[in-house]
């Protein structure tokens, strides 16, 4: 069984009047190319930018937080080695508008130990309901995020509701 791991494809930089910045990419719907059309890939899970930002809760002290997140495959516990303290990895983003934060978050949103089934409003993008909490770890990984929110409702990256 095959596994993609890292996105390839276009190579990006900034005009040349500012500092060349790489990148790696794909488009976003090579996923189900890859998984319809090719032989030997077993799973294909994308990490799209553009969740968070600043969010809010009802316990929160202040009115929003400053929260950096990607969209993700629910399939994302299974490929990689992301276990959660709270929640099921199975389910945990399967639905539309659910999240799953990392501990640190958590503590930062809620002063609950245990926020699942608690919602987060994401100003525009609307309310998400806490599926899970990922458990503290040292290991590193090029892959920063805050919080991971289910991939399945968007059709396209930055698809907003109310």
């Amino acid at each position: 069984m095959c596994t993609i791991r890292k996105p390839t494809g276009s190579i990006g930089s900034l005009p040349p009047t500012r500092k060349t910045t790489h990148y790696a990419t794909s488009p976003y719907l090579l996923r189900d190319e890859l998984l319809e059309n090719y032989n030997g890939i077993g799973q294909v899970v994308r990490f799209v930018r553009g969740f968070g930002n600043e969010i809010g809760n009802r316990f929160l002290e202040k009115s929003t937080v400053p929260v950096a997140g990607l969209f993700a495959d629910p399939e994302v516990f299974d490929l990689f080695e992301y276990e959660l303290e709270y929640g099921n990895p199975k389910t945990a983003l399967i639905d539309p508008y659910t999240v799953v934060l990392t501990k640190q978050t958590a503590r930062k949103l809620f002063k609950i130990e245990n926020p699942l089934g608690e919602m987060i409003d994401v100003g525009e993008s609307g309310l998400y309901k806490v599926t899970g909490v990922l458990r503290e770890t040292d290991r590193k990984s090029h892959v920063n995020f805050e919080a991971l929110a289910s991939l399945v409702h968007t059709q396209k990256p930055g698809d907003k509701r109310r």
